[in-house]
């Protein structure tokens, strides 16, 4: 609290001896208080919605999904302040933007799906539209993923010629009698190819799922001919 109070006088008298105008005043507080106003405000919903749940399972006389939504919804609300801290940090010390977008949208992998996995459970009927945007982002964030490991490999190494010089890998169980996998830049290509292949076709399968659950040819929970089974 007295580093608070010294640091707002301090930025007060620069601000009053004309060396700071009120904007960047003002810019300057919300850069150094953002992650407090983000805590306070989760803290301040946190303390409404944990009430309410709590009367919601006494009037229900503590249902059995009740009591499931419940457990789940303090794990979903656990999620936020975790991601929060870490996209703050990188907001805050923004040096390399198309690095840290890429990390920003990968934390925002737990909440995203944390959130659209308690919505599927809370809302049946809407379970599977919910789960075709969760999986799409998933593929978006494995893209995400592979472009910022390729990137930083580049810029910080010579990738392609530092697998040149490394020993081949042999192929995994019960792959082991094929050819070893590739070294140098064939390694690299091939890579991205694998993870290309699930970026695009992770949203192609979900829509083909969602069609056939609309059109009542989901296989989901059977084996028959002439039902649509994806995985």
């Amino acid at each position: 609290l007295l580093y608070t109070i010294k640091f707002e006088l301090k930025l007060m008298e620069s601000s009053q001896d004309g060396h700071m105008r009120w904007d960047e005043y003002a810019a300057q507080w919300l850069h150094q208080r953002l992650g407090y106003i983000l805590l306070i405000i989760y803290l301040l919903l946190l303390c409404i919605a944990i009430p309410l749940t709590t009367n919601e399972l006494v009037q229900r006389h503590a249902e059995k999904h009740i009591v499931v939504w419940f457990v789940a919804g303090i794990f979903v609300y656990m999620t936020i302040p975790i991601t929060t801290s870490g996209v703050v940090q990188h907001l805050k010390n923004f040096s390399d933007p198309p690095q840290q977008r890429r990390l920003i949208r990968i934390l925002m992998m737990v909440p995203v799906y944390s959130f659209f996995s308690y919505l599927g459970m809370v809302l049946k009927s809407q379970t599977i539209y919910l789960t075709a945007i969760r999986e799409c982002y998933e593929s978006y964030v494995i893209y995400n993923f592979m472009m910022f490991l390729v990137t930083f490999m580049y810029e910080q190494y010579n990738v392609e010629q530092l697998l040149t010089y490394k020993p081949a890998q042999p192929q995994l169980f019960p792959f082991h009698k094929l050819p070893p996998w590739p070294k140098g830049k064939s390694f690299v290509i091939w890579t991205k190819r694998g993870v290309f292949v699930y970026v695009v076709s992770k949203p192609i399968t979900t829509i083909m799922t969602l069609i056939a659950e609309l059109t009542g040819n989901s296989g989901t929970n059977e084996f028959r001919i002439g039902m649509l089974l994806v995985f």
